[in-house]
């Protein structure tokens, strides 16, 4: 394979793999929200509070540090906002996963030539380093990283 095919099909690996590794942090930082927004809602109603009644003094206090912990947590960990980061360089990995994909139907069945190959790889580099910057810094999660990674190959029967 020559080194452009080789760019080529490699930039399609990895533009799948960010694809399927935002989607997961994406719905990690989803779920984490709804559950957290869910159980501030469940503490501070009045109908735990009826029920804590005739519950001992410490049980209201554990309750209402809970209740308070889940919203400072919603406060002041940006999940909502990391999550929308995330959605948006996920899709701009999707559209870029999508250009690849074309590219590398192009060359596997030989329709593309040499100076176009190198020409659409130049244009797509660009949109790859767009589609790195857009995103703030978000923890990494190795063990997700590896499994959506193997999750990208074994869908492409390399694995």
């Amino acid at each position: 394979m020559e080194p452009d095919q080789q760019e080529s099909w490699e930039s399609l690996i990895a533009a799948e793999f960010n694809v399927a590794y935002r989607t997961e942090l994406g719905q990690r930082n989803y779920s984490l929200t709804k559950y957290t927004e869910f159980c501030v809602a469940v503490l501070t109603s009045s109908t735990v509070g009826s029920l804590l009644a005739s519950a001992p003094a410490w049980v209201p206090t554990i309750i209402s540090i809970l209740a308070a912990a889940g919203s400072i947590a919603l406060a002041t960990l940006g999940w909502k906002k990391e999550a929308a980061a995330i959605s948006v360089t996920r899709g701009k990995w999707s559209e870029l996963a999508q250009a690849y994909q074309q590219l590398w139907n192009r060359v596997s069945d030989g329709s593309i030539y040499t100076d176009q190959l190198r020409t659409d790889l130049e244009r797509l580099r660009g949109i790859k380093v767009i589609a790195d910057k857009g995103e703030p810094l978000i923890r990494t999660d190795e063990k997700l990283r590896s499994r959506c990674f193997d999750q990208v190959l074994k869908r492409r029967g390399l694995l």
